[in-house]
């Protein structure tokens, strides 16, 4: 069998049914290059290896230092926490990873809405959700921090995720609602 090959950081495309190999609603493909299954990799919430929400799907990438929020690329979540379930989402971290469109991590308002203007806009209090739908259910939500709620990101894309649309749109940013250990 051979090597699979892993792209390079800035080839990675997110979009609304997945990233590369890694399908919203399918497990992880066994000869992925991009992610690693780590049993323990929620330890520290008090689970034990085997139980569900005690193992992680990790990227194989670096860290990544020009990541705001988060030293890990790309993170994603299966359904119930276990190694062989269906993709339930998977969230960008990195600026290098982009849309079809070209938005990232950084993107101003005007970039998002040149690129989807008809995507469905769901206000929160620190942001906005643009939502494009893919097939099925599927939605990448790109959200938009308010202008002037910080010095640093207001107006910009601080968040970019892909699920399976079984849940409303949420705002990410200054909250503890992204991808990780579940407990």
């Amino acid at each position: 069998m051979p090597t699979p090959t892993k792209p390079a950081l800035s080839e990675l495309e997110i979009g609304p049914n997945g990233m590369g190999d890694l399908v919203i609603g399918q497990p992880v493909p066994s000869g992925t290059a991009l992610v690693r299954w780590n049993p323990a990799a929620c330890a520290e919430t008090g689970l034990a290896v085997g139980q569900p929400g005690a193992g992680q799907w990790q990227s194989t990438y670096p860290d990544d230092p020009d990541g705001p929020f988060q030293p890990d690329p790309f993170r994603i979540a299966v359904a119930g926490g276990v190694q062989g379930a269906p993709i339930i989402a998977i969230g960008a971290n990195s600026p290098h990873i982009t849309t079809a469109k070209g938005i990232h991590l950084g993107s101003g308002h005007e970039d998002v809405f040149a690129a989807y203007p008809d995507a469905a806009s769901t206000d929160f209090s620190q942001s906005d959700v643009f939502s494009i739908t893919g097939s099925g259910a599927h939605r990448l939500d790109i959200e938009l921090l308010h202008p002037g709620m910080d010095p640093q990101w207001g107006g910009e894309v601080v968040a970019i995720t892909v699920s399976d649309g079984s849940a409303p749109p949420r705002a990410v940013y200054g909250g503890d609602t992204g991808l990780g250990c579940s407990v």
